[in-house]
């Protein structure tokens, strides 16, 4: 099956023009020269992907490209507030759990602003 030649994931949406965005393919570590030079190739397998799930839908690829994927080395993002910028909070590095991380941030945040304390903060902070 072509899903599993598609590197980690393989995801897409319908836009509101009757399209498929569709992702996937990524292969670590991540070369930007190496990503750009395997793009021809990466369409090909996520079309043939989209062809497996829909048959009966004729599709052409429109448009490709190919990003840097980063991460942190745990895999947890970096967010606390700064002493330069004591008002300000930031959630950085997300990785492939950006949405996790960002609801973790959200509720860490808040929780600051309240004055209350966090146990998660100290998993999430600069210096870890």
């Amino acid at each position: 099956m072509v899903y599993q030649r598609c590197g980690r994931f393989f995801y897409m949406r319908a836009t509101s023009n009757g399209r498929a965005l569709i992702g996937g393919a990524e292969h670590a570590p991540h070369n930007p020269l190496r990503s750009d030079a395997s793009i021809p190739k990466k369409a090909k397998l996520l079309a043939e992907k989209f062809a497996d799930l829909f048959p009966k839908i004729q599709m052409e690829v429109a448009y490709t490209w190919a990003g840097t994927f980063g991460e942190t080395k745990d895999g947890l993002a970096h967010t606390a507030a700064i002493p330069q910028r004591p008002l300000c909070y930031f959630a950085l590095g997300f990785g492939s759990n950006g949405s996790t991380c960002s609801v973790v941030a959200a509720e860490m945040f808040r929780t600051a602003i309240l004055g209350c304390e966090n146990t998660d903060t100290r998993l999430f902070r600069f210096d870890r």
